[in-house]
């Protein structure tokens, strides 16, 4: 899981560094598992305001996610699954 705070929100940390440990997980999926499928459009009318000032979360996605990434590959099987992991 990621967080993202907006800077200035907390104080910065003041106490000492910690270390982490990364462990690989092997996951196997069934080959239609890892397909999109589009099964419906829902879009709001053209003059409609989609942006609410007063909501809680704002959460915008699909910008980018095609895009070749730093290791000159595109992501979107893993930006599907953390798109709907966070839904």
């Amino acid at each position: 899981m990621i967080v993202l705070l907006e800077s200035g929100c907390e104080a910065a940390w003041a106490g000492e560094s910690g270390a982490v440990k990364l462990e690989p997980i092997t996951v196997m999926l069934p080959p239609a598992a890892t397909r999109t499928s589009v099964t419906g459009v829902r879009a709001p009318k053209s003059d409609a305001q989609t942006i609410r000032p007063d909501a809680d979360l704002l959460f915008v996605t699909g910008a980018g996610w095609t895009k070749k990434q730093s290791d000159g590959k595109t992501h979107v099987a893993e930006a599907e699954t953390l798109i709907l992991d966070f839904l």
